[in-house]
């Protein structure tokens, strides 16, 4: 079955004011788009719609969330994350804990550049004391949206509006910090968040028989997990990041801190959005432009194979620059 996940959350939420009389939603005139515009029809008492005016609801949802409310304030990615500094002063310094959700994250399509959330994970990771998470499949949407309702931390949710098939099925659990291993394998890792999962596990299946990879899930990139990292580090000789958002500061920085940090001799390839504006164009079109979709993805984990080969049979050979990290990382996104 196949469901957009703003869809997912959206119901979600609805699931959560049912269950949780302190949730309340905080619109920035985006309500349809965002998807809360359910929670506003099932609980109007709950829900205040601020307007073009992401910095006041930020506000207004610190207050709230000091006054025993949970609240969940949506915008597009794009436009909440850039009020970091009311998010860092109002939230993060307060310790209020907000739900900042952020929609139409990635390559969200026509809409364009101004748009498109993609840089909104780094500024997020920035600012002291906040969670971020990103699900991949409607029912991980679910799980983390449950999750979140309980809790009282500080969170940033990426929210996508891309329509994807289903991963899990309804045992599956959401712990913040976990990583999920979705396909096991022995000689190059995929560690993908969000809808960029499905192109990591096609790339896996079609390369099976020449490349043995692993897949893993991680829908936590703030907690990350360390201990999931370093197994994949030890156990297949490269890692490869595959998101859709820049390379610079997102889930491939988060994973390459932690591999330099623990001293593991393994290549970390950031797959992504290189340090470029993306096009307008349909989502399925800039997948391929950007080799985010199975394609474009499985070409970066041939080449980073290619090259642990190259660099076994000699360190001096020519080829080795052609298929380094770094080189790689800076054709990522061409």
């Amino acid at each position: 079955m196949m469901e957009s996940i703003r869809d997912a959350f959206g119901k979600a939420l609805v699931e959560a004011g049912r269950e949780h009389s302190n949730v309340v939603a905080v619109s920035c005139d985006l309500k349809g788009a965002t998807r809360l515009q359910p929670f506003f029809d099932a609980f109007p008492e709950r829900s205040f719609e601020v307007g073009i005016a992401e910095a006041n609801g930020i506000g207004i949802s610190a207050g709230l969330a000091l006054s025993g409310f949970r609240p969940f304030i949506s915008s597009f990615a794009a436009f909440i994350a850039g009020r970091n500094v009311e998010i860092r002063t109002s939230i993060a310094y307060n310790r209020a804990p907000v739900v900042v959700v952020g929609t139409h994250g990635g390559l969200i399509g026509p809409d364009g550049t101004t748009q498109a959330g993609l840089q909104d994970i780094a500024v997020m990771r920035s600012i002291p004391g906040f969670t971020v998470l990103q699900p991949a499949t409607p029912i991980e949407t679910r799980a983390i949206v449950d999750h979140v309702a309980k809790a009282r931390d500080m969170v940033y949710l990426r929210i996508a509006r891309n329509t994807v098939p289903e991963l899990f099925d309804e045992r599956y659990r959401f712990e913040p910090g976990r990583g999920i291993i979705v396909r096991d394998g022995g000689q190059v890792t995929i560690i993908s968040s969000g809808p960029p999962l499905h192109a990591a596990l096609a790339c896996a299946e079609a390369l099976a028989g020449s490349i043995d990879v692993m897949v893993v899930n991680m829908p936590s990139l703030k907690p990350i997990d360390e201990e999931m990292i370093l197994h994949c580090a030890r156990r297949t000789r490269a890692i490869v990041t595959v998101e859709d958002h820049s390379i610079l500061g997102g889930l491939g920085s988060g994973v390459a801190e932690v591999v330099a940090g623990a001293g593991v001799g393994v290549p970390v390839v950031r797959h992504g959005i290189a340090d470029v504006f993306i096009e307008s164009a349909k989502p399925a079109e800039l997948e391929r432009a950007y080799k985010l979709d199975a394609e474009g993805v499985a070409l970066v984990v041939r080449r980073t194979w290619a090259w642990l080969m190259a660099d076994a049979k000699s360190k001096g050979s020519p080829d080795r620059q052609k298929y380094s990290p770094l080189y790689l990382d800076r054709r990522a996104a061409r």
